[in-house]
């Protein structure tokens, strides 16, 4: 069962004085948009799917995340239409979309998945992938400038992203950071 989360993402976002449709809203995927880890949900469904191919894993873990989840996903992919969303955020970011703001999803690791993800769901302007966590924060201010997108996330987020967003919005305790 997917851990509940509490968000108040509507009194941050949708009761604005119009200004933040301007502003890029940037949503992780693993813990925030998606209430687990994808690469551990790859994990248990590539074993399920070939058991034998168990015996490859501590070499692929020892690979980067990107190889990993390639490997996984070529195994057994994921369905976006079964994973666990956290339908209160869907909800919001859906209304955020309709308001016309530009939503782009972040994922860590092979952008694959993430891309099928933003197809299925069909509300995010890009998809942004990044292969190390730690750097998510040099990528989000080389696309749009310190200060110059929102972020919404969980509590395992690099605290570096929050000193470089307008606006963070946590998922896990369902305040603004």
């Amino acid at each position: 069962m997917a851990p509940k989360t509490s968000i108040t993402i509507s009194t941050d976002l949708s009761s604005s004085n119009g200004d933040e449709v301007n502003i890029p809203l940037c949503i992780e995927l693993d813990r925030t948009l998606v209430a687990t880890n994808l690469q551990h949900e790859s994990m248990i469904a590539a074993v399920a799917a070939k058991p034998t191919r168990v015996v490859h894993l501590p070499v692929w873990l020892m690979s980067s995340a990107e190889s990993l989840q390639r490997r996984l996903s070529n195994i057994a992919p994921l369905d976006p239409a079964l994973l666990p969303y956290n339908q209160e955020l869907l909800r919001e970011l859906e209304a955020e979309k309709r308001r016309g703001r530009k939503l782009y999803l972040l994922a860590h690791g092979d952008a694959t998945l993430a891309r099928s993800i933003a197809d299925h769901l069909d509300i995010f302007t890009d998809v942004i992938a990044v292969e190390d966590k730690s750097s998510t924060n040099e990528e989000l201010v080389e696309r749009f400038g310190s200060g110059g997108f929102d972020y919404v996330g969980g509590g395992r987020t690099d605290p570096s992203v929050w000193k470089c967003c307008r606006e963070r919005i946590s998922v896990e305790d369902g305040s603004a950071l």
